[in-house]
């Protein structure tokens, strides 16, 4: 660790090219941290990246003597953490969009020759879930709130409410298929 904290010293001085002894020293627990919690490579590579960028540019604020190590470990962990935020609200942009196509597609459809037999039958479906269910549903696609604000008013876990819908909507596919008879299905 000598080495790392005169190779730190070095790069201080302006020696960019002593950083890359410092990426050496630290590269695989580093890269191990983040592959732990992203199991994309890409995604981990690049996050390795951006983590050592980060800790060159905010050289200044290690406090020389104190474990770079550690340091550099909290700037990957941040990294990870604000990625898995993006991530996440990704996938609930995309599925919010989606569900909100299918229910305005289906409210554009007024002439029965128009409807798309799958839509017809998620009508069906959707009105054959328990009142339960479906009063969840609706309240999952009010724009008004969010997954974790419906959460707390149902006093249950964001992820308890997102795998019973998850669940729901599973339960909408196979039924739109078992009418269907699988022809036409969708692939999810």
């Amino acid at each position: 660790m000598e080495d790392l904290e005169e190779a730190i010293e070095r790069v201080r001085r302006g020696d960019r090219e002593a950083f890359g002894d410092v990426i050496r020293a630290c590269h695989v627990p580093v890269r191990a941290l983040i592959s732990a919690l992203v199991h994309d490579p890409d995604d981990a590579d690049d996050l390795a990246q951006q983590t050592f960028v980060f800790a060159y540019q905010h050289l200044n604020e290690y406090r020389p003597g104190t474990r770079f190590l550690a340091w550099v470990k909290a700037i990957a962990r941040n990294h990870v953490l604000d990625y898995l935020k993006r991530r996440r609200q990704q996938r609930i942009n995309r599925q919010r969009f989606l569900q909100e196509e299918i229910f305005r597609r289906a409210g554009e459809l007024t002439r029965a020759e128009e409807v798309d037999p799958r839509l017809e039958m998620l009508q069906r479906c959707v009105e054959g879930l328990d009142p339960r269910q479906r009063i969840l549903l609706r309240q999952a696609h009010d724009r008004t709130c969010t997954l974790e604000d419906l959460a707390r008013r149902l006093r249950r876990s964001a992820a308890a409410l997102r795998k019973q819908i998850s669940r729901l909507y599973g339960a909408l596919r196979e039924c739109i298929d078992r009418r269907l008879g699988g022809a036409g299905a969708v692939n999810s």
